[in-house]
């Protein structure tokens, strides 16, 4: 059976965690406590993320790996279009979320839980977190996903 190596509250996680369920796979959850998973995942993988599926005597990490995997072994029903040009521009959308999205959200969530954590008994000053959002951010914009090369010979 396979084993998926988690944490519970991630986006990549939550990815592969959808994609074993919408696919109908048998497996199992091990939560890991983060920090402490370090030296779990390294020696499995070489490096220190999750998530990690444990299948057939590998370690598989990364959410995008996962699924690659999963849609070869399970391809039925498919998480991924069929057609190349929609499989392109859902593996495009699916990198920026990765690469640049949710990194940018976790940088605000951390922020956030450190200023509710300082100090409860005063009122929350979130004005230093204004000064410390990039610009962009502030605007209300983040980096758009790239366009997909039209292509002029």
């Amino acid at each position: 059976m396979l084993e998926l190596l988690q944490f519970r509250h991630s986006p990549y996680n939550e990815k592969v965690r959808w994609a074993l369920d919408i696919k109908h796979v048998p497996h199992v959850r091990r939560s890991l406590l983060p920090g402490p998973h370090l030296a779990v995942v390294k020696k499995l993988t070489g490096r220190t993320t999750t998530p990690v599926l444990l299948a057939e005597g590998q370690a598989i990490d990364g959410s995008a790996r996962i699924i690659d995997w999963l849609e070869a072994r399970y391809p039925d029903p498919p998480v991924l279009p069929a057609h190349a040009t929609e499989r392109a521009e859902a593996l495009r959308i699916q990198s920026w979320f990765d690469d640049d999205l949710t990194p940018r959200m976790r940088r605000v969530e951390i922020r956030l839980v450190a200023v509710q954590t300082q100090d409860r008994s005063q009122p929350a000053d979130h004005d230093h977190l204004e000064r410390q959002t990039p610009a962009r951010a502030r605007r209300g914009g983040c980096r758009a996903p790239p366009a997909p090369h039209a292509g002029r010979p």
